[in-house]
């Protein structure tokens, strides 16, 4: 059950960084940081903050709107901005990456940040089709996060260091994740 809004139903993003008022707030921060750190200029000027009961309001410059869940807000934000993290893989040179070496598939995160960030971080991936057609991995220590076709699914266990594994290379996710998630250490 969600503590927040008392729904009977969770989503994946719950297991990983359950909901309480608390939560709430380091969520709508989180969204809000990796709006400043997204590929589109026009999300660095967009916002979330946490709505009294559950979900969150999106503010932008001509408004606001609510958004249900951690991942409707992601999936409105990215068909209004874009994908939320970067796709362009280093060595393809397309879409403003670097020419060069092919990237490394599996890349060790800088450091670990708290659940609900890493929550934000993951539905953001998701949101951008990241995980399509090969999944990505993110390895939180104490968890690991599959994201996969527009679904994601939390198992206990982990690694000793945060990682992230996507097929295509994941050393923009890596980057993005130290970018994005600074103020989220733990």
């Amino acid at each position: 059950m969600c503590g927040a809004c008392g729904a009977a139903a969770t989503e994946w993003t719950e297991r990983l960084a359950p909901m309480d008022p608390a939560s709430a707030r380091r969520r709508a921060e989180a969204l809000t940081a990796v709006l400043r750190a997204a590929p589109s200029p026009r999300a660095h000027r967009a916002a979330a903050t946490a709505w009294p009961g559950g979900g969150l309001r999106l503010t932008r410059p001509g408004g606001w709107e609510f958004a249900p869940s951690l991942l409707s807000a992601v999936r409105t934000l990215t068909e209004r901005y874009g994908p939320l993290v970067p796709l362009a893989v280093r060595g393809d040179g397309a879409g403003g990456a670097e020419a060069g070496p092919p990237d490394a598939a599996h890349r060790r995160l800088p450091f670990a940040v708290r659940a609900e960030a890493a929550a934000v971080w993951c539905a953001a991936i998701l949101a951008s089709g990241a995980a399509r057609p090969s999944p990505v991995i993110v390895d939180l220590c104490a968890w690991t996060v599959v994201l996969r076709e527009g679904r994601g699914s939390v198992h206990e266990g982990g690694g000793a260091h945060p990682a992230v594994y996507r097929e295509q290379g994941a050393s923009g996710l890596a980057e993005h994740w130290a970018t994005s998630l600074r103020a989220f250490r733990v």
